[in-house]
């Protein structure tokens, strides 16, 4: 590596052996506040202790950089990083995604968290974290007034999550958490559920893949009805039954805040409940139930609701086991509903009578902008002809919004002008 490698605003070191050389490079580069706002480092393996050291050094001067990235390096000495949050406000987005962090470490992250206001966005994503190491952050994390998005994903956290949900308890400034696949299970959701019910800043909350049952379902139930600022749920990938969605919805009924519920892959959800639901609630923008064996049953209910929905925008129904006739009393729906705009029917048999029936509603239905068929044994020619139908809709869209007149004009005004 040497110095060229370095010019420009954004700087990727991926799979580069970074010698001691390199460090001092990168942290000369740092100190001197050229024009570089973001800077990667994946994959290299460097002498780790004496490239975060000089660059925690670096970042104590620097006044430029907003970006750092570390991805799929070895265990790294967060020390002197930590003591660069203390005093540096620049650095908006910090990522060390899949990277080993030592205890010691973890409490100079946490000294440096607790002072920083300038930090917007923290990565942890798949990072190699201790339950020690947690409690460390825990600490920072509370007091932090400026990180608003922080992605736990694949952490493995695990269900002992108390220091995650003491987090959410505290911290005021946080908007979006993302703690999928993390073994947390019910009781870990529990944790979690009961951390909300008291959060004022939380809007978005993702718990995919955690295996997730009915007892942390009705205690997520529980918590909406005094949560008044969530608005995205994500509970892809669990073990929902019946029950479980039963007071989920039921709790839907009374929370006016979540608008987008992701259901996708459960074991069992009940065409039954979400059909109630979208009939009596008019928050719901964004309902993902791919995936969960409604089959043409739980389709004719969805479709019966529809015509009674005035905010549902995005439905997915993929690979749900529905055919032809769950496919007729959609489009019947669709002939009806004026809001939908994306439809997701991947997977599903719809074959060519299906398919007829489609491009029938879609020759009244006005608000299709988004349809998706792709593995529904359609025949060409009228996947093509469901395509123009929906372009339509797009065009029409466009030009109710003025974005075509204006582009149109556009030149012609700034001739004018000039």
């Amino acid at each position: 590596m040497n110095r060229s490698d370095l010019k420009g605003s954004t700087v990727q070191l991926k799979g580069i052996h970074i010698s001691s050389e390199g460090c001092e490079l990168i942290a000369e580069v740092l100190e001197a506040n050229g024009p570089l706002y973001k800077l990667y480092l994946s994959s290299n393996n460097p002498p780790t202790s004496l490239l975060w050291n000089r660059i925690g050094k670096a970042l104590q001067i620097n006044t430029v950089l907003e970006l750092l990235s570390t991805t799929y390096n070895n265990a790294i000495d967060c020390s002197a990083l930590g003591d660069a949050l203390k005093i540096n406000i620049s650095l908006r987005s910090l990522s060390l995604r899949g990277t080993g962090i030592s205890d010691f470490s973890c409490v100079n992250l946490s000294a440096g968290f607790a002072k920083n206001t300038g930090l917007v966005s923290l990565n942890l994503k798949e990072a190699k974290i201790s339950t020690a190491g947690w409690h460390f952050l825990k600490e920072g994390l509370t007091r932090n007034s400026s990180i608003k998005y922080l992605n736990l994903f694949h952490c493995e956290i695990g269900c002992k999550c108390s220091p995650v949900a003491d987090i959410l308890k505290e911290n005021s400034s946080i908007k979006v958490i993302n703690l999928g696949l993390n073994m947390l299970g019910d009781e870990g959701c529990i944790l979690i559920a009961e951390s909300i019910k008291t959060n004022l800043s939380l809007l978005s909350l993702n718990l995919e893949s955690n295996d997730i049952g009915a007892s942390g379902t009705r205690a997520l139930g529980a918590a909406l009805l005094s949560n008044a600022t969530l608005k995205k749920l994500g509970m892809n990938y669990n073990i929902l039954d019946s029950q479980g969605c039963e007071t989920l919805v039921d709790a839907l009924y009374i929370n006016t805040s979540v608008s987008v519920l992701e259901l996708k892959e459960n074991v069992s959800v009940d065409g039954t409940l979400f059909a109630k639901m979208l009939k009596n609630n008019q928050i719901i923008t964004m309902l993902d139930l791919g995936g969960n064996e409604m089959k043409n049953t739980g389709c004719v209910l969805i479709a019966h609701a529809l015509p009674h929905n005035q905010t549902l925008k995005s439905l997915n129904l993929e690979w749900n086991d529905i055919d032809a006739y769950g496919i007729s009393h959609l489009a019947k729906a669709l002939k009806s509903n004026n809001t939908l705009a994306v439809l997701n029917l991947c997977g599903n048999v719809i074959g060519s009578d299906g398919s007829k029936l489609l491009a029938d509603a879609l020759e009244i239905n006005l608000s299709i902008v988004s349809l998706h068929v792709d593995s529904c044994s359609i025949p060409r020619k009228q996947s093509r002809l469901l395509s123009e139908l929906v372009q339509q809709n797009v065009l029409l869209f466009h030009l109710s919004k003025g974005y075509l007149i204006s582009k149109l004009l556009k030149p012609f005004l700034a001739k004018r002008s000039s």
